[in-house]
């Protein structure tokens, strides 16, 4: 069973896209081409590494403040089930293994660390004590946890390294990967 609202130590992922970038050999689809493109990039290594991140923990939360987060609404508004279903269908068709808990962060129009401020005040009730950003732009509060990836290599070991110490999790020396 999955964590749940009252769960005491929520840690959340944020911004985890386009941070897994590389070049990847998928086919060609008939979808949007930015999706397209998310599904043509991505680099596997980046990916076992968010997924290694998201096992960590059984309260871990993943949530998207990426552009990523405006693809595939269609018809049905921005952050409604069937719209963070399909965004779950496709963050999966990319590797990830998408925890139970997933949400974005609301669109607000102004930097992402203000939209970021907003998602962990609206969700109070989910006790969100730990969570890091992980980016490669920096639109973000100083004080906010960010872990800045290289734009052109994406998340790399020691930007796994720095996210397990801000989330309090056991060092990399310590486990098995």
């Amino acid at each position: 069973m999955g964590p749940q609202l009252n769960d005491p130590k929520v840690k959340a992922l944020l911004d985890i896209l386009p941070d897994c970038r590389g070049m990847s050999q998928l086919p060609q689809r008939s979808l949007p081409h930015s999706v397209e493109y998310g599904l043509l990039t991505i680099d596997v290594v980046c990916v076992a590494l968010i997924n290694k991140l998201l096992a960590m923990d059984s309260h871990m939360m993943l949530v998207l403040s990426s552009t990523h987060r405006n693809y595939l609404t269609y018809f049905d508004g921005f952050r409604s089930d069937a719209h963070l279903n399909r965004l779950r269908a496709y963050l999966t068709a990319l590797g990830l293994d998408v925890p139970v808990m997933f949400d974005i962060t609301p669109k607000l129009y102004v930097e992402r660390g203000a939209e970021v401020a907003e998602f962990i005040m609206q969700n109070e009730s989910l006790n969100i004590n730990e969570y890091v950003i992980i980016d490669d732009s920096t639109d973000f509060y100083s004080e906010q946890p960010l872990v800045k990836v290289d734009p052109i290599h994406g998340f790399l070991f020691d930007d796994f390294a720095s996210c397990i110490r801000l989330l309090s999790l056991p060092a990399p020396s310590q486990m098995i990967i």
